[in-house]
């Protein structure tokens, strides 16, 4: 994403000029944006992924990467959680393939689920 602008909370601080956007209701930890993709990034620490806050949250984010075809969402969870976190993400986008391309879990032990080359989706499960 060169030439891209990132924008962060960091334990409700904002920091690294303008706070993320409102998207859906709720603010994203992260908002990185250039001029073809923009990335919406949250993390969720394992006793509060499946809260009822952070699935109106996730319910929310999914809903606007799939109104906003040139946006991914990265759900960043502890490594014991990447099951759940994926099995989530997947919930959430079952009527949709391409949205799923769009959806990535990063647990900071597995490769990041990406796009395959024939635009599938790559389960690091």
């Amino acid at each position: 994403m060169g030439g891209g602008t990132v924008v962060c909370r960091v334990d409700g601080i904002l920091s690294l000029g303008n706070a993320p956007p409102v998207l859906n209701g709720h603010r994203p930890d992260v908002y990185a944006f250039g001029r073809h993709t923009s990335v919406i990034g949250e993390a969720k620490p394992p006793n509060d992924l499946e809260s009822d806050r952070s699935r109106r949250q996730l319910d929310a984010f999914v809903s606007y990467v799939a109104e906003n075809p040139s946006h991914h969402l990265v759900l960043a969870v502890h490594w014991e959680t990447s099951v759940t976190a994926k099995a989530i993400l997947r919930r959430l986008a079952s009527q949709s393939n391409d949205l799923r391309t769009r959806l990535h879990v990063s647990d900071g032990v597995s490769p990041l689920l990406s796009l395959r080359s024939t635009g599938g989706y790559v389960d690091n499960a």
